[in-house]
């Protein structure tokens, strides 16, 4: 990552931004609360489906600077959500999108997790810094 402060806030958000996502999940199983949203809308779906381009966007340029599954899963979840968008009017393509609906919450925590370690990492060196001057003086 790059050498930017990282605030215990942004790493809560990652976390929060995970559980939130696995929460809203339920929201599909749930038909007056699935029923109750316009998705019939062409506009709204165009938009939606806008904003998963944005999103696979995102995830993929974030993935592309770390190692190993988040790099993996990111560049999945990225794939996923851009495919589905673009043939999400074909009957039961809903089906793509079913490996993203476990694999972006998991990415989230992963994120959150990489982030909390980079600022213990920074903590640690200016706790080190610290240190030298200390012994400096």
């Amino acid at each position: 990552m790059n050498e930017t402060n990282i605030s215990q806030w942004t790493v809560t958000a990652a976390y929060a931004a995970a559980i939130l996502f696995a929460i809203h999940l339920v929201t599909y199983v749930i038909a007056p609360i699935r029923d109750a949203t316009p998705s019939s809308s062409p506009t709204y779906l165009s938009l939606r489906y806008g904003g998963h381009i944005a999103a696979a966007l995102w995830i993929a340029s974030a993935s592309w600077q770390t190692k190993g599954a988040m790099r993996i899963i990111g560049w999945f979840v990225a794939l996923d959500l851009a495919l589905y968008s673009f043939i999400a009017y074909v009957p039961f393509t809903f089906v793509v999108l079913l490996p993203s609906l476990v694999l972006l919450p998991l990415w989230l925590w992963l994120v959150g997790r990489l982030l909390a370690r980079e600022r213990e990492h920074q903590q640690g060196r200016a706790e080190f810094g610290k240190q030298q001057a200390t012994q400096q003086e």
